[in-house]
């Protein structure tokens, strides 16, 4: 069955309901992050929900990761190299997070970072190999 907004709506409804029954869930509100980005391109309303499941979980890496990836999508390059770093701290070992702090770097023209990094990402899949 192919996903229709009415599904992407449905999604954001309940994550809406899971973040009022108990808004101390990060997942959920990482969640429903991704649903506004990926699946209806609300990228602020995306962005405060990435910012509430790091309030919540500081060290919560997928929720640094998805927001260093939406980041660029709005311009915010810098924004996007702290988060991505910030992921990076918490889990050296995000591939994930290792790859967007590739693409990120490139488009800012930083290319030994970007080297650096991409590096990185090569010995991570090697080493889960």
């Amino acid at each position: 069955m192919p996903f229709t907004l009415a599904s992407f709506n449905e999604a954001l409804e309940c994550l809406g309901r899971a973040t009022k029954i108990d808004p101390q869930i990060s997942l959920a509100w990482n969640n429903k992050g991704i649903v506004l980005d990926k699946l209806m391109g609300k990228h602020g309303e995306a962005v405060r929900c990435y910012d509430k499941a790091l309030e919540i979980d500081p060290k919560f890496v997928l929720a640094w990761t998805n927001k260093g990836y939406l980041l660029p999508n709005m311009g915010w390059y810098e924004e996007a190299l702290q988060s991505l770093d910030a992921a990076t701290a918490h889990d050296p070992e995000s591939i994930t997070a290792w790859m967007g702090m590739v693409t990120v770097l490139k488009i800012l023209y930083i290319d030994d970072e970007a080297e650096a990094a991409q590096d990185k990402v090569e010995a991570l899949g090697r080493a889960g190999e």
